[in-house]
């Protein structure tokens, strides 16, 4: 009697089991079916946000554009005129891929915009990187070594070009050169599979516009203070920049500039006209009061929007969007933990790395509609 007992029992707890992992595989299938139709779980901030996802923030002020300026208006450049970034007939073939490159457990590795087809590229613990627009090559700076690297995305045969400063290396809109400061520091010019290294100008920061394979854009020092530096296809121009560059962006003739405090006044974005320097417009006062830098400014690759941060200490860096023609500026996501690395392949939305790392939360890549600011999970645990 006891043996049987002891078979009924044991045959009872195996079916209980059974039962309970068909339940969870059940409630897991029905979680990853709706995945694509419903919103992923919040992650709690690092501090409470209490902003809603989209929004206006009205702290900033109107571009200041002066009356009388040729294709100027009180509201700043219009869409078809000079700051609109468009590219001209003519211009560089642009081929640009849906995809993007993030940092995941010391790898460097590329997914498509829908999250599918992820692989690791290069191995590269720590330094600020960078994939072509046409998704084919994928640079980056290796801190330790201060050295450049570039990778074909296909092969995974890595190049390395010579020694380079920290920072983010920047793309030519047609990916056949990029751009990266040097020891000096010096601005200089490399092919995508690393051949002929040039040296373009004295400086740091270089940009491509975000339109262009000749316009780099870059920031300077003399005894007067910061410069920027506007070098097109060979020749340079140099316009002062009253005060410190913390961000520096180009699209079209439009060029942006974001300086830091001082004497008291906020934060500010200008936007200049990168042919002669001419103050066009600017967005002013920041959303926030406490201490923050303007940083990572990033136009669309059609010249209308205009994305940055607002960057502070222990993680702060909040994302924010605006019509290049327009005073309106949106804080998109309405977190406060937001890192953006660059614009969708068709210029809809923005990809960033959300989550405070500083403070132990896990990372994600997300993309985030402009303007409206809808998020949807690209890849879990994705990081810079």
């Amino acid at each position: 009697m006891d043996a049987r007992r002891r078979t009924a029992i044991t045959a009872l707890g195996v079916a209980a089991v059974l039962l309970a992992g068909v339940v969870v595989f059940a409630v897991r299938s029905a979680d990853r079916s709706g995945a694509d139709d419903e919103a992923p779980p919040p992650i709690t901030p690092a501090e409470v946000t209490l902003e809603p996802t989209r929004s206006v923030v009205a702290t900033y002020a109107p571009p200041d554009v002066g009356a009388g300026e040729p294709g100027s208006s009180p509201d700043g450049p219009q869409t078809g005129d000079a700051g609109s970034g468009r590219s001209a007939p003519g211009g560089p073939t642009v081929e640009r891929s849906p995809l993007v490159a993030y940092r995941r457990d010391g790898w460097l590795c590329v997914v498509a915009e829908d999250g599918s087809g992820e692989r690791r590229v290069a191995q590269a613990a720590g330094g600020a990187f960078a994939l072509s627009p046409d998704g084919r090559t994928l640079a980056w700076v290796e801190d330790d070594a201060g050295v450049l690297r570039v990778c074909d995305v296909a092969s995974g045969v890595v190049v390395e070009t010579g020694p380079a400063l920290p920072g983010w290396p920047s793309w030519a809109a047609d990916s056949s050169t990029l751009v990266y400061a040097t020891p000096g520091p010096a601005v200089a010019r490399v092919a995508r599979d690393g051949s002929r290294p040039q040296r373009l100008f004295a400086g740091s920061r270089p940009m491509y516009a975000a339109d262009s394979a000749d316009i780099v854009v870059g920031v300077s020092a003399d005894g007067d203070g910061s410069r920027v530096v506007v070098w097109r296809d060979g020749s340079m121009t140099r316009f002062g920049a009253h005060g410190r560059v913390t961000g520096i962006a180009a699209a079209g003739d439009a060029l942006y500039v974001a300086l830091a405090s001082s004497d008291g006044e906020a934060p500010v974005i200008q936007v200049l006209d990168a042919r002669d320097g001419t103050v066009r417009g600017r967005f002013g006062r920041p959303s926030t009061d406490r201490a923050v830098a303007v940083t990572s400014l990033m136009p669309s690759p059609d010249g209308r929007w205009l994305a940055w941060t607002e960057s502070g200490d222990d993680g702060y860096s909040r994302l924010f969007v605006a019509r290049t023609g327009s005073a309106e500026v949106h804080a998109l996501a309405g977190r406060r933990d937001c890192v953006p690395l660059g614009w969708s392949a068709d210029g809809t939305a923005l990809l960033a790395i959300e989550g405070n790392a500083f403070q132990g939360e896990l990372t994600r890549l997300v993309s985030i509609g402009v303007p409206d600011g809808v998020r949807r999970t690209v890849a879990e645990g994705a990081g810079l």
